[in-house]
Parts: structure tokens; sequence; C-alpha cells
């Protein structure tokens, strides 16, 4: 299969919102209750939102939209932390690795910013941020406005 990585800024205004209603909709909780993969695992986030990410990467996959994750702007305290999330992958993509693609790419631009990735990860992507490098954050690690939607637990990239 051949993938396709983008930052969601290259893609055409027209593809951009297509690609912001399609994610939208797909976190909305009444889909996310027949899909049981993502239940409990993406906030819900709207078409604004999305076209409005600085930091945002796209897959394409056999010409289809496969997945899609966000960063959220940085937060700036004793140093600078940016929020992972959003994380989508489209039932006919999992399980070929594109999650954990997409998690590195993202994480790898904001390293190479000098800043600190972080996430809140469900039960259903935990394994895959774990996967990329990802462990849980102590307290007192995330700042202290970083605030989980869903309550799922911190999780923090490690500075090298």
């Amino acid at each position: 299969m051949s993938e396709q990585y983008k930052l969601f800024t290259e893609l055409s205004k027209i593809e951009q919102a297509i690609v912001a209603g399609i994610i939208s909709a797909y976190s909305h909780p009444k889909i996310q209750q027949h899909d049981k993969a993502s239940e409990n695992s993406l906030a819900e986030v709207n078409v604004e939102e999305i076209l409005a990410s600085e930091l945002a990467i796209v897959c394409f996959a056999e010409g289809l939209f496969a997945g899609y994750i966000r960063a959220k702007p940085p937060i700036v305290k004793e140093k600078t932390f940016r929020q992972v999330g959003s994380l989508v992958v489209m039932n006919h993509f999992r399980r070929q690795g594109i999650a954990g693609n997409l998690v590195g790419e993202v994480t790898s631009l904001i390293v190479e910013e000098g800043q600190t990735p972080f996430a809140f990860s469900g039960p259903a992507s935990q394994p895959t941020f774990t996967r990329a490098g990802y462990f849980y954050a102590l307290p007192g690690e995330l700042p202290e406005d970083a605030v989980s939607e869903r309550g799922n637990p911190g999780m923090i990239y490690p500075e090298l």
C-alpha cells in the first residue's frame, strides 16, 4: 500500500474542508457509538478547530483519506509544550502502521522546533504513543493548564 503524508496546510482549501468535515463527523459521539475501536478515544472536534490547526498531518493511502493528527498551539511555561491529539485512522486503514507513522511525524516536527510533545491518549491510542516513545507523565511534568477532555492519562515524550 502506498501512503503519502502531508502537512494539512499543504492541501488545497477544498481538500482541507473535505478532510475537516470527515474528521468532525467521525469524532461525533453518535458515530463513535457504532465504532467500538474509537469509542471514548477521540474528543469531539469541530470543523473550525481543524481548519485553524497550525500543525497537522494527513495521510492518504490508495488515493483516499486514511488518517489525521494535529498539535494544539504551544503552551509556554518553563519550557514549551505542545499537545498532540485528534488522532484518526479510518477503519479500512487500521492495523497498517498509519497511526504510528502519524504520531512519529508530528512528534518529530515538534521536537525539531525545540518543544516538548505530550498527549492525553485513550485506551485505543495508548499503545501507539508508547511505541512512539511516549511514557506516562509524572505529577508536575505537564503544564498545569493542560487538561484531558476525556479524563485520559497524560503521556509525555522524553527530552533528548
